[in-house]
């Protein structure tokens, strides 16, 4: 007879925390990017038919809802490389884990979006006719997995949408865990987070669709990459946006941790 204590022991991870919080980060960001990418997916094949804008951010914030109900436990659930870079300039997140929660966090995204175009790869084919195309005006079908600009949207307009989407990301994430303030109750801390990131979209999604989660963005604009989008995913707007998405959430997010610190955290009673 097999003692399932002594099999569960053998195959526990709880001697390598590490371990354990990269599969929690990967596990939720991969939830976190599936229902974001699958809402959009939706919209996209069916012309807004069933999926229009607010049932969009209902996605993304369901997702983060899910994403946080998986490894909040685990890890904190931080599923965006922004947030986690953040944590670790505030002294929140060690930095030799840094580099394997962004590992897990790119890894999930990638997959999430590997796991759409095989759920919808029959509508994309029906759609596309099997000729992954776009041009400088329209991305097409490609929009369906990773955001691009607005036409109207300057290089500079970009970096000041992430940045302050970013940051206000980091705010509101940090005024939810922080137990000196309003002191949510941890089982409500998924909720709350999807609601943020939800409002979030609601207000600042116009321009390129909030971009405050490099692996969001970069792991399924890589995927178009590789099933035959070809290198325009990247090289869209002259080479000017891809990097933006990539590059900027972190610098906002820092600054919205700093500016919750300075003006709240820094100022509770010993």
């Amino acid at each position: 007879m097999v003692d399932k204590r002594r099999v569960r022991k053998a195959i526990s991870l709880s001697a390598y925390p590490l371990i354990r919080e990269f599969l929690g980060e990967l596990a939720g960001t991969f939830v976190l990017v599936l229902c974001i990418i699958g809402t959009q997916a939706q919209a996209v094949l069916t012309n807004g038919r069933l999926a229009e804008f607010l049932a969009n951010r209902m996605g993304e914030g369901f997702g983060v809802m899910a994403g946080v109900w998986i490894a909040g436990g685990v890890s904190g659930a931080h599923l965006n490389p922004a947030l986690s870079f953040a944590l670790a300039c505030t002294g929140k997140l060690q930095w030799r884990k840094l580099p394997v929660y962004w590992i897990a966090q790119y890894l999930g995204a990638f997959a999430a979006a590997a796991c759409v175009f095989a759920v919808y790869l029959e509508a994309i084919f029906y759609r596309t006719g099997g000729q992954f195309v776009m041009t400088d005006e329209d991305p097409g079908f490609a929009a369906i997995f990773a955001p691009y600009p607005s036409a109207y949207l300057s290089m500079t307009g970009a970096i000041v949408d992430s940045i302050v989407g970013s940051a206000l990301l980091l705010i509101c994430a940090s005024a939810i865990v922080d137990q000196r303030n309003c002191k949510v109750p941890v089982s409500l801390v998924a909720f709350y987070m999807g609601f943020a990131v939800m409002g979030l979209g609601i207000s600042f999604s116009m321009n390129c669709g909030v971009p405050i989660n490099p692996a969001r963005d970069l792991s399924p604009r890589l995927f178009t990459y590789l099933v035959g989008w070809g290198q325009q995913v990247f090289s869209y707007n002259n080479w000017m946006w891809f990097w933006i998405p990539l590059v900027i959430p972190h610098f906002g997010a820092v600054l919205g941790a700093f500016i919750y610190i300075v003006f709240v955290d820094a100022h509770w009673p010993a």
